[in-house]
């Protein structure tokens, strides 16, 4: 989420209560770990702890990559002849979705991103301490595709024994939000280092072409950003505030891709699912930050249909088109929509 001074708060925000006043059963200068009630619908910080201060993060740009095919709905529908183009945009509301081609791969969309963004912040490898990416269709398990990626960057800079911190975060479609919780904690411990975010996800290789609900709905892209301690030296595009990120127990009921396998998803059950969770977290997250969802000049909600931003949208108190979209030509990218969404907004924002 974007407030109106143009500071960014990434979709979604903890209340660490800063500037909170320790309780005087717990003296100042003892430290406890951060403790939080949660359950399925709320998320509130615990009155019994003594919350450190947080450092602030500094976060870039958002640099883009996607598959260089376009795959447009009169393509979809030759494999279902009962079914028309409008059929999907009605269902969804997209017309069209970036694929890959031949050559192309999740590690060379995260590569060409990335790469961008080393490059727009004028930074190399030797400047990074970290590489966290958010994937949903790792080509292999070991290694793993930040390691894949790093090799590539690597190679580029003739590093042959460049070593940083490089692992995988697997997420699903909030993967994008838990890889900046990480950013976030280890800039709090190294706040004179740099953290490489990279999101990049082939979803059209995760889906049974000739199952109607799936084939329809995802798109290739990959995103880096840059997140910045705050010692470290280099341009700001936003603060960071730090990011609330949960999960709902899940057996797999609901949404599931199994090792090897294509996706299966429940629509109905997904959609109630978000719509229900997506506008309660936002409520949360603005009154972590002690604002109010109409103080927010955007929300930017994970791009999975349509339909669902649509019944955001009737939820929210803010004007409709302050809850952006652009799944009409990305189709869902799963954790790369969002970020996808804050390039497309950047030029709309204030520094």
């Amino acid at each position: 989420m974007i407030n109106r001074q143009g500071q960014t708060h990434v979709d979604i925000t903890k209340d660490h209560r800063l500037d909170r006043a320790p309780e005087a059963a717990h003296p100042a200068n003892v430290e406890r770990p951060i403790g939080a009630i949660v359950d399925a619908t709320r998320w509130q910080p615990s009155p019994h702890v003594v919350v450190p201060k947080l450092l602030q993060v500094r976060m870039s740009g958002v640099y883009t990559a996607e598959g260089s095919l376009r795959c447009a709905n009169d393509q979809i529908v030759t494999h279902f002849p009962e079914k028309t183009p409008d059929d999907i945009f009605r269902r969804t509301g997209i017309e069209s979705r970036c694929r890959i081609a031949a050559g192309e791969s999740a590690v060379s969309l995260g590569v060409d991103a990335a790469r961008q963004v080393l490059s727009a912040e004028g930074i190399g490898l030797s400047g990074i301490s970290a590489l966290i990416c958010s994937t949903t269709t790792p080509p292999s398990a070991v290694p793993s595709t930040a390691c894949l990626i790093l090799n590539r960057l690597a190679t580029e800079e003739r590093l042959s024994t460049y070593r940083i911190r490089a692992f995988d975060l697997s997420a699903a479609c909030s993967g994008f939000i838990f890889a900046l919780a990480a950013g976030f904690d280890f800039l709090q411990s190294h706040p004179d280092q740099s953290v490489l975010i990279v999101t990049t996800e082939v979803m059209s290789q995760a889906v049974d072409p000739s199952d109607f609900s799936t084939s329809i709905l995802f798109g290739d892209a990959a995103t880096a950003t840059l997140l910045r301690g705050c010692e470290s030296s280099g341009p700001t595009r936003f603060r960071l505030a730090s990011p609330l990120a949960f999960c709902l127990a899940e057996d797999g009921t609901v949404l599931n891709l199994p090792s090897g396998g294509t996706l299966r998803l429940r629509g109905r059950e997904a959609f109630s699912e978000a719509v229900r969770n997506m506008g309660s977290v936002l409520e949360d997250a603005c009154a972590a930050s002690g604002i109010h969802v109409d103080d927010l000049a955007w929300v930017v909600p994970h791009q999975a249909n349509e339909r669902i931003t649509e019944a955001l949208r009737s939820r929210l108190p803010l004007k409709p088109e302050r809850i952006y979209s652009n799944i009409r030509h990305r189709g869902n990218t799963a954790s790369s929509s969002v970020p996808l969404c804050l390039a497309e907004l950047r030029p709309k924002l204030s520094p």
